[in-house]
């Protein structure tokens, strides 16, 4: 491991986050919320984006992270699906003072 984290390691968790925002989108376009089922398929995605957006800056690769979800934010999501899309990145950013 160089000085600035394992590069595997961070590509793999910025790989995760993508993948987990992209179920929550096929999730959001497939199944209408408000269902048992839904809210606790959307939940297990959002603690597992968050985990992957959480290790992937804890090795270093912060700026990746942005990148994924700003890129995710041009998503072609509308309405409900939309909002609790944008909830979801808006959780994930990283504020800074």
């Amino acid at each position: 491991m160089g000085l600035f984290g394992n590069k595997q390691a961070k590509n793999q968790d910025v790989d995760a986050l993508r993948r987990a925002l992209i179920d929550i989108g096929a999730l959001l376009r497939s199944q209408q919320p408000g269902t048992n089922q839904f809210e606790s398929v959307l939940q297990n995605a959002k603690v597992e984006a968050a985990n992957a957006a959480t290790r992937a800056r804890a090795a270093g690769a912060g700026g990746a992270v942005e990148v994924v979800i700003q890129d995710l934010r041009q998503n072609t999501l509308a309405g409900d699906a939309r909002a609790v899309f944008d909830g979801v990145l808006d959780g994930l950013v990283e504020h800074r003072r």
